[in-house]
């Protein structure tokens, strides 16, 4: 949850053709795993995960997690995907943004439900600076060399700060969209846009690229249509 404190910071910053932008969101690594757009395109280039089994299907599994710690309460949301191997470097790049539009999205929506709902932690569902902060960071990670605060037109401090007071905290703003949200400025001069730098890969459709990692319970014989099976606990029998 961003405060007026971020941005005495420099943490989060007003920009004239991003709105507001989180530094840490945009920041793609992480060591914590499966976490991170960097995790997940390294997954992706290097065909590295778990081959699948399923009969006819080549291709590998996908794991990418975003996840959030405030105070006692910790929170993260998974998913697994197929990908399809020997795609060309745009197909991975489609793929990879589908997958990590997927995984955002669910997230924010997690953090705006019980027990995220009944604490302040709720302010930071659907931020106004959060899905665009994430989109940013996952080209930051796709195509390293890519300045941020230089594209988007960073303004001062006090220029941030100035709009935070005249228009409100980013969480009481709510934007669904990966599209930012932009307030007037006064180190801002002509129209806002969103740079087309941040338009360029278009997400790929889930279905033949890629699709949900089948995961099924293993009774007996091995099932061939399933890509990973998961075998029951032993547990123990008590007489």
């Amino acid at each position: 949850m961003s405060t007026r404190e971020d941005v005495e910071r420099g943490v989060l910053v007003y920009t004239c053709n991003c709105g507001w932008l989180d530094t840490g969101h945009a920041d793609s690594r992480s060591r914590r795993p499966h976490v991170g757009a960097a995790s997940l395109w390294r997954q992706i280039t290097t065909e590295s995960g778990l081959a699948s089994h399923r009969r006819g299907a080549s291709g590998f599994k996908v794991t990418y997690t975003q996840d959030m710690r405030w105070r006692m309460l910790s929170a993260a949301e998974t998913r697994h995907h197929f990908v399809k191997r020997g795609l060309s470097p745009a197909q991975k790049e489609s793929v990879a943004l589908a997958i990590f539009m997927e995984v955002s999205y669910a997230f924010e929506e997690m953090q705006g439900r019980f027990p995220f709902s009944l604490t302040r932690a709720n302010d930071s569902s659907f931020s106004e600076e959060d899905l665009v902060s994430d989109l940013i960071g996952f080209y930051v990670a796709v195509r390293p060399g890519i300045r941020p605060l230089e594209i988007c037109r960073a303004v001062s401090r006090r220029a941030s700060l100035a709009v935070w007071d005249t228009y409100g905290s980013v969480g009481s703003h709510k934007n669904r969209s990966f599209s930012p949200v932009f307030h007037p400025c006064d180190e801002c001069r002509g129209p806002s846009r969103f740079p087309p730098t941040f338009q360029q890969i278009v997400p790929a459709t889930k279905g033949d690229l890629f699709r949900d990692w089948d995961m099924r319970p293993s009774v007996g014989l091995p099932d061939d249509e399933a890509d990973e099976l998961v075998f029951p606990e032993m547990r123990p029998v008590w007489r």
